[in-house]
C-alpha cells in the first residue's frame, strides 16, 4: 500500500500574483477521506512566489501533508514536474500549475471514479478558462476501446493538456511517460505517448480545473522565446511523424498540421530572427511532412500543408481557407 493516494505536483516559477489563490485551492478540497501530498518544485522562482507559499503553509494545519522541492537553477515545467513525479508517493499524481486552482470538491469527484472503476489509470475533468466558460469536451463517462481513446485525442475531443488529469503514477513510472526538458509545449508529446499506454479513460462531466490566462506564461510569450518555440515545434512534429497512432494515419497527419496552425510555427518562424540551424531543422521538418503526406496519397493535404510554409502560408487567414479546412476536417473525421 502507498503512502498517499495522490500526489498534488504544483512547479513555481514566478506566479506571486497567483500562488495564493493556487495553495488555498488545494487547501480547501474536501480530504478527509483521501490521503493526500502535495509537492511544491520551486524552479529557482526569482520573485517572492516561495515566501508568499511559505506564508500559506505555516498557516495550515490540516491532513494534508505538504513538500518543497528546490531547483539549484531554472530548469523549466518539465524538469519541475519530473522532479515532483520522482520524488512523489501517491497511487495517483494531479498537475496543478501554480497559476490555476481547482474547484471545489474538485478531488472528491475524481476520486469518486475510482470507487466504480478502481483499475482506471486516467480520470480527466472538465476543465474551464477564466475568461472563458465552456466544456472541454462533450462525451463523458468510461472509454475502454484504445483506438476510440486514441482517435478522440487526435480530434481534440479529449484535452492535451496536463493538468485536469488524474493519472496513475506507476503508469507514468513503467511506461516512463516523463515530460521532455528542454522544450515548452511539453504537454502535446507527453498527452500523445500517454494515450497510447491508457488502457481506459473516464471523462468527467463535472469542472475540476480553472485555468488562468497569464500573459507572463510560456503561451503568453512564446513570440518573445521565439528560438525555443520553433526548436520545441521542430522537436514535437518529428516525434510524431516518428511515432504515428497505429491505423488512423489520416486523423495522424491532421492533428500534426492542427499543431502546426494553432501553435501558430510559421508565424514565429517568419517574424522571429532564428539561428541558420534552426531554419535548416525547420526547412527540413517541411520537407519531411511534404514527402510524407504525398507519399501516404493523402492530395488535400499535401496542398494544405503546401499552405503552411512560405510563401503560401498568409492565405491561411483568408475565410474561404476556414470554410475548405472545416469541410475537409469533416471529411477526415467521418
Amino acid at each position: 500500500m502507498t503512502e498517499f493516494d495522490l500526489s498534488i505536483i504544483v512547479p513555481i516559477y514566478k506566479v506571486e500574483s497567483y500562488i495564493r489563490r493556487c495553495l488555498e485551492s488545494v487547501i480547501a478540497q474536501e480530504t478527509d477521506s483521501l490521503r493526500i501530498e502535495c509537492i511544491l518544485v520551486d524552479d529557482s522562482s526569482p520573485d517572492n512566489s516561495m515566501k508568499i507559499a511559505q506564508q500559506v503553509l505555516d498557516d495550515y494545519h490540516g491532513n494534508i501533508s505538504f513538500m518543497v522541492l528546490r531547483h539549484e537553477h531554472n530548469r523549466g515545467l518539465s524538469a519541475a514536474r519530473n522532479t515532483g513525479i520522482n520524488a512523489a508517493k501517491g497511487d495517483y499524481v494531479f498537475f496543478l500549475d501554480s497559476d490555476d486552482w481547482l474547484t471545489p470538491k474538485s478531488l472528491s469527484k475524481m476520486f469518486a471514479v475510482l470507487s466504480d472503476y478502481p483499475d482506471c489509470p486516467l480520470v480527466i475533468g472538465q476543465y474551464v478558462n477564466n475568461s472563458c466558460m465552456h466544456p472541454a469536451y462533450k462525451k463523458t463517462g468510461l472509454l475502454t476501446d484504445t483506438q476510440e481513446i486514441k482517435q478522440m485525442f487526435l480530434e481534440e475531443k479529449i484535452p492535451v493538456y496536463a493538468w485536469s488529469k488524474l493519472v496513475k503514477r506507476q503508469l507514468i513510472v513503467d511506461c516512463s511517460v516523463f515530460f521532455v526538458e528542454g522544450i515548452i509545449y511539453e504537454d502535446v508529446w507527453w498527452s500523445y505517448r500517454l494515450f497510447n499506454v491508457v488502457d481506459s479513460v473516464f471523462l468527467l462531466p463535472e469542472e475540476v480545473y480553472v485555468y488562468e490566462t497569464n500573459p507572463s506564461s510560456i503561451m503568453g510569450t512564446r513570440f518573445k522565446n521565439g528560438e525555443l518555440s520553433v526548436k520545441s515545434y521542430v522537436f514535437t512534429l518529428n516525434q510524431l511523424l516518428d511515432h504515428p497512432y497505429e491505423g488512423l494515419n489520416a486523423r495522424h497527419k491532421m492533428y500534426a498540421f492542427f499543431f502546426l496552425l494553432m501553435m501558430r510555427a510559421v508565424d514565429i518562424y517568419i517574424h522571429v530572427d532564428l539561428s541558420a540551424k534552426l531554419k535548416e531543422e525547420f526547412s527540413a521538418l517541411r520537407h519531411r511532412f511534404m514527402k510524407t503526406v504525398m507519399n501516404d496519397g493523402y492530395f488535400l493535404l499535401t496542398i494544405f500543408y503546401l499552405m503552411m510554409f512560405p510563401p503560401f502560408c498568409y492565405l491561411i487567414k483568408s475565410a474561404l481557407f476556414r470554410r475548405v479546412f472545416h469541410f475537409l476536417h469533416k471529411i477526415i473525421h467521418r
